[in-house]
């Protein structure tokens, strides 16, 4: 297929991704590597699997609550809270 220069340097833009220009070759390679491989899958033989979605054969468990009043146990591990909310520094500037 052949992932060129250019497609890396598009990609790592998209991706905001700074690359230097000794990396890029390095990335091309990579990625080209990563799409033969991708490629090979295409010529598997997937004709005699056969997918079951029938949702009466999974099992079910009821929805039913177990443990109550977590709260205080998860808030013990936040770094500060307020009532029963986690506490965070204010970023937005008015």
């Amino acid at each position: 297929m052949g992932i060129s220069n250019q497609n890396v340097k598009n990609i790592a833009k998209l991706a905001a991704i700074s690359l230097s220009e000794d990396e890029v070759p390095f990335i091309s390679s990579e990625l080209d590597s990563i799409m033969t491989w991708i490629n090979q899958l295409q010529d598997v033989d997937v004709s005699s699997i056969t997918l079951h979605n029938d949702a009466t054969s999974l099992p079910e468990r009821a929805d039913v609550v177990t443990e109550r009043d977590m709260c205080v146990k998860i808030l013990a591990n936040a770094p500060d809270s307020v009532d029963q909310w986690f506490a965070v520094p204010k970023i937005i500037k008015q």
